[in-house]
């Protein structure tokens, strides 16, 4: 498939950084694939623990894994420089931290030959490390919100109801190569960086399908960079108005405007809550800095944006400095947690009403019931009665004696 002669089927890329107790289980996924003509590109982002050891260990017994050194630019950047090395037809991302089933990259090939696609979805399962428990339901990971109707069709962006709700990992996609090349495709330099790559490429894609195969398993741990609040969560600004540049670009901007602006305040608002309270002072200054570009936009669509949005952005907008916006917020909180509390309760007294009143009209429906098993029961006596009286009367001897007399003339 595809215009240019490619050396194996799929290349591997395997960023890598201070992953050593996951590491050996990462590879032994993938060198044990039931489809053996891969290469697995291992990009070393300058690791300080014994990552590259064991990277060599592996490379000195399979000859299909590739080590490529660099200083710690971050996963983008090794990402990139593993694209720059690939020489399959295809290419699939694994983390360092993660794993994939066996027979992955021989049910994904055949697949995305059979379809001849620029991108191939597929789903994946949570591994939750501090609790040693697999989750398999996560929507995202599964892509619930294409409800199943793509699985096994062509499709694209155009067909999607609500694509800001796709999974955006670079991880759960296998890409055509050409394709890669042909759009230029890489990854900027600052984390987030699966949300540009997926939409950069999502929306020049012409032929994408899903499978429903759970194959890629995620670990989720505390320490990790999207969940530890620490200083990359300030790039989530960044990453978000990258999404909306990329809409941009394509000329879809004024289309999506109200649903990109949703995920911007949205993923600002999330992230400030969710990073350390040591670092919540600069991020507010920022997101402060960045709303100017966006205010024009907000004042557009802000009546269709959720009290949450409202609250928070009014507060951010009217406060001179960071103490002044903590302590409206704090008010705002009280409040919002207030109508919440009222919310609840009106709706649990309206569930309380309609369970209740469910409860009388069953109770109705079943003296209903059996009022209708007793008349039943009096017709299916009735019913037998004529049965037997039909019998008696066709057995009896008058009946025999006058039956040439009911023949027909």
């Amino acid at each position: 498939m595809g215009s240019s002669y490619y050396m194996v089927k799929i290349s591997i890329i395997v960023p890598v950084y201070n992953t050593e107790p996951y590491l050996k289980q990462c590879l032994d996924s993938i060198i044990n694939q039931t489809l053996e003509d891969i290469e697995v590109i291992c990009v070393n982002d300058g690791s300080t623990d014994n990552s590259l050891s064991i990277l060599e260990e592996y490379a000195s017994k399979d000859n299909r894994i590739k080590i490529i050194n660099q200083e710690n630019e971050g996963q983008g950047f090794a990402r990139n420089n593993g694209l720059k090395n690939v020489n399959g037809e295809y290419v699939l991302f694994v983390d360092s931290d993660d794993w994939i089933e066996l027979n992955t990259c021989e049910a994904l090939y055949k697949k995305v030959n059979e379809l001849d696609l620029d991108m191939l979805f597929f789903c994946a399962t949570r591994y939750i490390e501090d609790e040693d428990k697999y989750d398999y339901t996560f929507g995202d990971y599964n892509y619930s919100s294409l409800g199943g109707k793509f699985w096994n069709r062509i499709f694209t962006y155009k067909d999607v109801p609500n694509i800001f709700k796709v999974a955006v990992s670079a991880c759960l996609k296998l890409y055509n190569t050409d394709f890669l090349k042909k759009s230029d495709a890489r990854f900027p330099d600052n984390f987030f960086e699966d949300n540009y790559f997926f939409y950069y490429l999502f929306l020049k894609a012409e032929k994408v399908s899903i499978v429903e195969n759970q194959f890629y398993n995620r670990r989720i741990r505390d320490d990790s960079t999207t969940q530890s609040g620490g200083r990359a969560f300030m790039d989530s600004i960044i990453a978000a108005n990258q999404i909306i540049d990329v809409f941009k670009d394509n000329g879809l901007f004024e289309q999506y405007k109200n649903q990109l602006l949703r995920k911007k305040f949205n993923s600002n608002i999330s992230r400030f809550f969710g990073i350390n309270d040591s670092l919540k002072e600069e991020y507010w200054s920022k997101l402060k800095e960045d709303f100017k570009d966006y205010k024009k936009y907000y004042d557009e669509e802000k009546d269709s944006f959720y009290y949450i949005i409202v609250d928070f952005y009014n507060n951010l907008i009217k406060s001179k400095n960071y103490k002044e916006f903590i302590e409206s917020e704090s008010v705002d909180l009280k409040s919002r947690h207030d109508n919440i509390k009222e919310k609840y309760e009106s709706l649990d007294k309206e569930s309380n009403n309609k369970i209740n009143a469910l409860n009388e009209k069953n109770k109705d429906l079943e003296e209903e019931y059996e009022e209708l098993e007793k008349e039943n029961e009096q017709l299916n006596e009735e019913i037998n009665e004529l049965s037997k009286f039909k019998r008696d009367v066709l057995n009896s001897r008058s009946w025999r004696i006058t039956k040439p007399f009911r023949r027909e003339k």
